[in-house]
């Protein structure tokens, strides 16, 4: 189905970057000396935050239904699950010739185990070198 999401737009939050134009909370905030306005300590911002959950729980369901569709449909079009394991493949094997610190505490050996460029997928190698080339 998709869940519309409603966050509230923390700066530093990971969620801006998935949840994106899809977000139906309030717009991001920053304090008179540009800090970031948090939710927690801030009544302020928890009130706008709540003000748009209320809004969003009470809005169309001709427009939530559409929204909804269009958000899978741009979703499923930038997020195929092959794309996504080559990025990291990429991004992974990038980090281990670098000599940077391995994931998740497992050495990269184990987490990338389509090291030989044959097992790779067909656009994997590509992606690669365009990424070592800085064309991505």
């Amino acid at each position: 189905m998709g869940a519309l999401p409603v966050t509230s737009r923390e700066t530093l939050s990971c969620l801006n970057e998935t949840a994106g134009e899809w977000d139906l909370g309030p717009p991001p905030a920053a304090a008179p000396d540009g800090a970031p306005r948090h939710v927690y300590g801030d009544p302020e911002r928890a009130a706008a935050w709540v003000d748009a959950v209320v809004a969003a729980a009470t809005a169309d369901e001709g427009w939530l239904a559409a929204r909804r569709a269009a958000m899978v449909e741009a979703v499923r079009a930038r997020s195929r699950w092959e794309e996504v394991a080559d990025e990291w493949g990429v991004m992974l094997r990038r980090h281990h010739r670098e000599g940077n610190a391995s994931a998740c505490g497992a050495p990269v050996e184990q987490v990338v185990r389509r090291r030989d460029p044959s097992e790779r997928g067909k656009d994997e190698a590509a992606r690669e070198a365009a990424r070592g080339a800085g064309e991505l």
